[in-house]
């Protein structure tokens, strides 16, 4: 999926709630074009423990895709997620997609008019 996206040209940015001491070197070896991530705290080459960013996920991930999207010009969205916690993005794109969901996840996801699939 991520090659067909690349391959149509579409601008690709990985969002995730994990940290962004991993985060955006995984984007760069998948190919995205950008990575968000959370934002963790160093003291000196140690972490602290505290969050530098707002937890990017549930109504955190929703805003900060509504702002890239105005930020891009976006229109013809497509957004892809695992977890109950990426619904509030996912029915924000114009195409989203729940893949692999909790049962109640993809029951939800239906009312949203959000798609689920089922990755091996």
């Amino acid at each position: 999926t991520v090659r067909r996206h690349r391959e149509a040209g579409h601008f690709l940015v990985l969002m995730s709630a994990s940290v962004d001491f991993y985060v955006p070197e995984f984007g760069r070896q998948l190919g995205f074009d950008r990575a968000l991530s959370t934002g963790v705290a160093w003291n000196g080459d140690r972490l602290d423990g505290a969050l530098t960013t707002p937890n990017l996920r549930d109504e955190e991930k929703a805003r900060r895709f509504n702002q890239l999207v105005a930020e891009l010009g976006e229109s013809e969205t497509f957004a892809y997620g695992n977890s109950y916690s990426d619904l509030p993005h996912l029915r924000l794109a114009r195409h989203g997609v729940l893949v692999n969901g909790s049962v109640g996840a993809r029951r939800d996801a239906a009312g949203m008019g959000v798609a689920t699939v089922e990755w091996v």
